[in-house]
């Protein structure tokens, strides 16, 4: 396994399926340890050096893990009183596993737009009443001074923001 490859895959998922910030630092430090352990097919990690490394509660990381096997990042063998062993699955085999979705999921898209289609079709069959639009109750708004609730505005000089724009680009 290529730590750095599997990163920049990781990664690179994350731009199509979401993770939680706790899930994503479950899978890192799993990964690390992997690392550390010169990439055993399976490993340990106990509970506690996985409080550690990720600041988590035993509960979160129970969910994050549940998460991360779901989804086919990794693999756990669960040994009662003893750590549980991980497996950390790699791209290629991942991909294989996503492949395998899209292609049911496209099949799936297929029959739910052929039944979509017949449903509207037999929709637009039948009368519809107009619904009227909602109009808000004339009198009823009120314009707020922003200066009564303790706001101010202010002007801000050059150079007075570079700090928060130097963090948003980065630090540069």
């Amino acid at each position: 396994m290529n730590y750095i490859q599997e990163l920049k895959s990781f990664y690179g998922s994350l731009q199509t399926q979401s993770l939680s910030s706790g899930q994503i630092l479950l899978w890192n430090a799993l990964m690390s340890i992997c690392n550390e352990l010169a990439w055993s097919e399976w490993f340990t990690a106990p509970s506690r050096t996985l409080e550690l490394r990720t600041g988590m509660s035993i509960r979160n990381i129970t969910r994050a893990r549940d998460a991360l096997r779901d989804r086919g990042f990794i693999d756990y063998q669960s040994r009662g009183t003893r750590p549980p062993l991980y497996r950390m699955i790699p791209y290629s085999e991942r991909s294989v596993i996503v492949h395998m979705s899209e292609d049911v999921s496209e099949d799936m898209s297929e029959d739910v737009s052929e039944d979509v289609s017949e449903d509207v079709s037999t929709l637009n069959k039948r009368k519809h009443k107009r619904t009227p639009p909602i109009v808000p109750p004339k009198g009823r708004t009120k314009r707020v001074n922003p200066a009564a609730h303790g706001y101010q505005q202010r002007e801000y000089g050059p150079g007075e923001l570079d700090y928060v724009f130097a963090d948003l680009d980065g630090g540069d």
